[in-house]
């Protein structure tokens, strides 16, 4: 029980932190796709 708990703790923190790293790179990934849609519409507007 007590290697249980040991690693019930660290399996929480590996969901915990890759559900940030999955957050953090969608943000991220939407801000780069924003900053491409205005520079092919400023292409395109050209």
């Amino acid at each position: 029980m007590k290697l249980l708990k040991k690693y019930g703790h660290f399996i929480l923190l590996m969901f915990i932190f890759i559900g940030m790293i999955i957050f953090l790179s969608q943000n991220t990934l939407s801000k780069y796709r924003d900053e491409f849609d205005g520079l092919t519409s400023v292409q395109l507007a050209r």
